[in-house]
């Protein structure tokens, strides 16, 4: 993981925006997010409750949006970083995400504001590593179950960590039908994860590769990999000249480099080996497809 990015000036910035670069700077909000968002109490001991209820969580995306308000004028990217620094400390081995502690409500309403970001400029090694860390924690959680099987949703009788149709239940479980216990909630954070993967192999890169390009606006042509070096400074401590924006054929992608990852494209074809379902197939197969 690369350190957290510094913006190339403070220059004209409100009080409000300092702020909010030196908290996403300081290594100590990640840790206090991680300690709320493993079930740990300040006094060091874990917490098992599986929800922390509506009040909590709302406090948490109250918190988040107004540090991304502040920051979207000044360095947007900053933000972007922090975010999936965090995604990559919770989804690694023996983190709170594989072994199953801290709040479930919690830890999905994270995730779905982490779907709504923008990761364009970011830095590529932090990508990759959100991307290895994920589909480690999904190849174990499927791989690991008593028996993958492809069922209908809406049946009950089965827990859904043993059947991968709950892993995908947005898909094939009907809409007004709720989660009665934390083991389906588990299934949606499997599901948001693989969504977060999805949305960063679509990612072109720069020129020089190192960081993440601009996604093409809707309806139009290919993707822009020109970075700026002001954007450059912003995500990362110095500044590297990019290649030249016109190539021939399609942009690098992100996608690109997680085919040349051995290790995370056997787990993700080893998972999907483990699984007759349909939706997997789907959903899995899409990030191929994307890569």
């Amino acid at each position: 993981m690369t350190n957290m990015p510094a913006c190339a000036s403070n220059n004209g910035m409100s009080s409000q925006e300092n702020t909010a670069q030196q908290m996403v700077s300081d290594p100590t909000l990640v840790h206090v997010l991680v300690r709320f968002l493993s079930g740990c109490s300040t006094n060091g001991t874990s917490q098992h409750s599986s929800q922390v209820g509506p009040t909590a969580t709302q406090a948490m995306h109250e918190f988040l949006s107004r540090l991304q308000v502040h920051l979207s004028s000044t360095c947007p990217q900053m933000f972007s970083e922090f975010l999936l620094k965090l995604m990559h400390i919770l989804s690694t081995e023996r983190g709170p995400f594989q072994s199953g502690q801290g709040p479930l409500d919690a830890q999905v309403k994270l995730l779905e504001f982490t779907l709504e970001q923008n990761f364009e400029v970011v830095s590529v090694a932090t990508i990759s590593s959100v991307i290895e860390s994920i589909t480690f924690l999904v190849h174990h959680y499927i791989t690991c179950s008593d028996k993958v099987v492809s069922r209908s949703g809406s049946d009950s009788s089965v827990g859904a960590r043993a059947c991968f149709g709950g892993l995908f239940a947005n898909i094939i479980r009907p809409g007004d039908a709720k989660a009665v216990c934390g083991e389906t909630t588990r299934d949606q954070l499997m599901f948001d994860l693989l969504k977060l993967v999805n949305l960063l192999v679509q990612l072109p890169l720069s020129g020089d590769r190192e960081f993440s390009g601009r996604l093409p606006p809707a309806g139009s042509g290919a993707a822009d990999s020109s970075v700026s070096d002001e954007e450059k400074v912003c995500g990362s401590k110095e500044s590297v000249a990019g290649g030249s924006a016109f190539s021939q054929g399609p942009p690098a992608g992100v996608a690109d480099l997680v085919l040349a990852n051995q290790q995370i494209m056997s787990q993700i074809l080893s998972a999907l080996g483990q699984c007759n379902s349909s939706a997997m197939a789907m959903i899995i197969g899409e990030t191929n497809h994307r890569k």
